[in-house]
């Protein structure tokens, strides 16, 4: 899920969402969607039942590099360390 994906499913404008949000929040709607999938995916790797590039791409992450961007940055540690 993304942000465009978010704005379509309740009929706003992207541009419109993100600044509610930031306004709302103090955070980026897309450093939350980021947020939310990191933390699905700590209990997809507790699990041992998919290996890390297969939970990336469950979670819609293009490639297991971005992914591990991704948790690197909210985490400071990367998926393997997790």
């Amino acid at each position: 899920m993304r942000t465009k994906d978010v704005a379509n499913a309740i009929r706003v404008n992207r541009s419109y969402l993100s600044k509610r949000f930031k306004d709302e929040d103090d955070e980026t709607i897309t450093d939350y969607i980021h947020k939310i999938k990191i933390e699905l995916s700590i209990g997809l790797m507790e699990s041992s039942t998919y290996h890390l590039n297969e939970i990336a791409e469950l979670l819609g992450y293009r490639n297991y590099s971005y992914f591990s961007r991704v948790i690197k940055k909210c985490y400071h540690m990367s998926p393997v360390s997790i």
